[in-house]
């Protein structure tokens, strides 16, 4: 089982979402049953389409057997997932 880091460079938003969508899918295809680790460290800004790309990242990965871990979620990036309570759903590293 295999693990892939990817590291967003920027805020994910209506404007970056679908670009990231298809970089996300890649890996996605690319790591059936392996992890994918998601670097947020440079993302303070998860808008509802950002979460979609997400989400859809989550059940992706879940379908094959494999996992999303969210990791270096800053302050603004991580109230947003509470309040929405994604944080139930996906994986966090440091």
């Amino acid at each position: 089982m295999a693990c892939i880091d990817v590291a967003l460079a920027e805020d994910l938003d209506l404007v970056t979402a679908p670009l990231v969508r298809s970089w996300l899918q890649v890996a996605v295809d690319a790591n059936p049953g392996g992890t994918l680790r998601v670097d947020l460290a440079d993302t303070s800004v998860l808008d509802e389409p950002a979460l979609g790309v997400l989400v859809g990242v989550l059940l992706g990965m879940r379908e094959t057997g494999g996992e999303v871990v969210l990791t270096n979620v800053g302050p603004a990036a991580r109230a947003t997932l509470q309040l929405t309570r994604l944080d139930r759903v996906f994986g966090f590293g440091a």
